[in-house]
């Protein structure tokens, strides 16, 4: 009786979609290295599977974009308080007792005066704005750290870029209104998937010869170790949005789970 080997079960119903998209991409990178007709494929089923698993990729891109829309807000917000925060203890240092508290303060108010309400400026002004005033208060660091404030400019200027780099993902990762949902294109991927892996073990029993035989075995190895991969990488994340006190994590999936 002739072995067989089994390729593991992905699970992958479990996992978020810009997961799921990886997977995907992972899975087709490896399997692509073969000869389709080796495992019993045509290079018509890759294509058709490459094309749907970019799709896949788009719309995890979109969904992330969303996020990242919902990130820049929170981010905005912060920039903002740490904005108030700085120009009012300025502006309270220039009523300070202590001469060299006041006479900081009134010089930094000078420059900061310049900014008054940039907090409610439009995202391009605001942002912009900013980079003008940490450049300005870069030339006040004596009178920045007879005030203590120093730090409050770094988390300023922190605030700023993260801001800035946030913004640039999430133009860069906008797709298509047009693509489907990813529900529904990563079912279609998880059949092509399961189909694809069924060909590929009934190619290992009956291939011709022992050196292809050993190819694909090899080939399986290398599908088994990035399923395993990634269902670690999922356990991981669960297991720190649970650290870090948000949604309740989904049930583990096991790096071992065996073919069903």
């Amino acid at each position: 009786m002739k072995q067989v080997k089994q390729i593991d079960r992905t699970l992958s119903s479990k996992f978020s979609l810009g997961l799921h998209a990886d997977l995907q991409m992972r899975l087709y990178a490896e399997i692509s290295k073969m000869t389709p007709e080796k495992i019993l494929l045509t290079a018509a089923d890759l294509a058709a599977w490459k094309s749907d698993v970019d799709v896949e990729s788009d719309a995890a891109r979109r969904i992330m974009a969303s996020e990242q829309t919902a990130r820049l807000s929170v981010k905005d917000k912060e920039r903002d308080n740490i904005v108030t925060a700085l120009f009012e203890e300025i502006r309270q240092a220039v009523q300070s007792p202590i001469a060299a508290r006041a006479e900081a303060g009134r010089k930094l108010k000078i420059v900061v005066d310049t900014y008054k309400g940039l907090q409610w400026e439009s995202i391009a002004e605001e942002t912009s704005h900013i980079e003008g005033l940490l450049v300005d208060l870069d030339k006040c660091t004596a009178d920045l750290a007879t005030l203590g404030l120093a730090p409050v400019v770094e988390l300023l200027r922190t605030a700023n870029a993260e801001f800035i780099a946030i913004r640039t993902d999430r133009a860069l990762s906008k797709a298509a209104d047009t693509l489907p949902a990813g529900r529904i294109i990563r079912r279609k991927n998880d059949e092509t998937m399961n189909t694809v892996f069924r060909h590929i073990e009934a190619a290992y029993i009956t291939v011709a010869t022992d050196d292809d035989r050993q190819a694909i075995s090899d080939l399986i190895d290398r599908l088994n170790r990035v399923i395993r991969e990634t269902k670690t990488t999922h356990n991981e994340s669960q297991a720190q949005k649970k650290r870090d006190g948000g949604d309740m994590p989904l049930e583990a999936v096991s790096a071992e789970s065996p073919q069903a």
